[in-house]
């Protein structure tokens, strides 16, 4: 990096390009953590290999890293330079502390004392069920609650220098076209691309034996719905013949979603599973959305490919792994989905100056449906409700009447079916 910058020196053109994107304060912040990520995933992977892990637990994993120390070492000593290069450029006017000076207090000492709830349980053993999460893995040393497939630091990094690359050739393309304008449609281009990948990563990820689905093997391959899943798809077929639920069934717009796939495209569960997928391929292109509203687009397309790609190791690890995932006749991704949009338009409607605005009656009516899917997401609206009178202290007349409409539409859709 250092060498980069002395033999451009002596192109002004060319090292007044390179020095002038760190004079953009998101780009700055977006370099910082790319090598920030180099340096922690280097230095992890070092003491990943020195832990003397006995085999046959990760060998394919140590094999790998083995083979790239020298690229570890050299990965911990660009970053390590780059990161000081960083702060020199900028050492005056750094944006960093400008981030960090900007947090305010409350929300500090808030998150500060969740995190410190957090390990004190996590240090104490409170919690932890040993020897067996019930479904199929077992753990010496127990669990606090068994959780979905992680992301791997590999992947993370691989996605963010690729979305970094892809908005420096976006910047690049603006200046050569030399338009200071927004590109039209940037944004919906951003939302197909992000739908298209979901469903293309997930739905091409073969279904396996889990929890929740069962599968014959050859000859005839046969999928089909076991426990929970098993529980709604059975309520949905008697929709269908009886026109009626046989239980009383507390997630009955899933069950209702399910009878309306089998109508129109028969029993057959691979033959739904795609539609639900598709539909289902709307989450991250709502958490875009979401992330874009609270930070950047960049932020946004980061968190969502993220998603998605947390996603897509679930599937591959449900045959191993606890939880749900997308290709499961069950609710919790519907929830996620429900409480994504819910968010989204609480967050558009605080931004909003005006008072009288439709945005808490579609809010309502979003939190409405989803209370259908999944009746523990009532929690949500308490804690939102709570959450928005605090920010909407000095203006509680703007929260009573939003909370009105937002409660009344609530009320009005799932009252029925109580």
């Amino acid at each position: 990096m250092f060498g980069l910058l002395v033999i451009t020196s002596k192109n002004q053109r060319i090292f007044n390009r390179i020095t002038g994107i760190l004079d953009n304060d998101n780009w700055y912040v977006v370099f910082f953590c790319v090598n920030a990520l180099i340096l922690l995933e280097c230095v992890q992977d070092l003491f990943f290999i020195s832990s003397n892990i006995k085999s046959p637990h990760y060998f394919g994993y140590l094999q790998l890293l083995f083979s790239i120390i020298p690229y570890l070492y050299f990965g911990i000593l660009f970053s390590i330079q780059s990161i000081i290069l960083i702060i020199i450029l900028r050492f005056r006017d750094n944006p960093l502390i400008k981030l960090i000076l900007s947090i305010e207090l409350p929300w500090l000492l808030g998150f500060s004392a969740l995190s410190l709830i957090f390990i004190l349980f996590n240090q104490s053993g409170f919690g932890y069920i040993p020897y067996t999460n019930r479904r199929t893995v077992y753990l010496d040393y127990g669990h606090l609650e068994p959780t979905q497939a992680a992301l791997l630091g590999e992947q993370v990094f691989i996605v963010l220098v690729l979305i970094l690359i892809f908005f420096l050739l976006i910047q690049l393309l603006r200046k050569i076209l030399k338009s200071s304008q927004k590109l039209k449609y940037f944004d919906w281009i951003i939302i197909l691309i992000i739908w298209v990948l979901a469903y293309q990563l997930w739905i091409n990820i073969p279904i396996e034996q889990n929890y929740f689905t069962g599968v014959y093997g050859s000859p005839n391959n046969t999928i089909y719905p076991i426990s929970d899943a098993f529980y709604f798809d059975k309520e949905a077929l008697s929709l269908l013949n009886n026109g009626e639920f046989l239980d009383r069934t507390t997630h009955v717009l899933y069950s209702f979603f399910l009878a309306i796939l089998h109508n129109f495209w028969g029993p057959d569960y691979i033959d739904i599973i795609g539609i639900q997928i598709g539909v289902l391929a709307l989450t991250p292109v709502l958490l875009y959305k979401l992330t874009s509203k609270l930070h950047t687009r960049f932020t946004g397309v980061l968190v969502a490919i993220l998603y998605i790609i947390r996603e897509r190791n679930g599937l591959q690890l449900s045959n191993v792994l606890p939880g749900t995932v997308v290709n499961q006749l069950m609710t919790e991704p519907y929830a996620v989905l429900g409480v994504i949009a819910f968010l989204y338009l609480i967050i558009e409607w605080l931004q909003r100056e005006e008072r009288r605005t439709w945005i808490p009656l579609l809010a309502g009516s979003v939190m409405g449906v989803s209370l259908l899917i999944r009746a523990e997401l009532l929690a949500i609206l308490f804690a939102v409700s709570i959450a928005v009178l605090i920010y909407l202290w000095k203006d509680k007349k703007r929260w009573f009447h939003g909370m009105i409409q937002l409660w009344v539409v609530t009320g009005i859709i799932i009252i029925p079916w109580m």
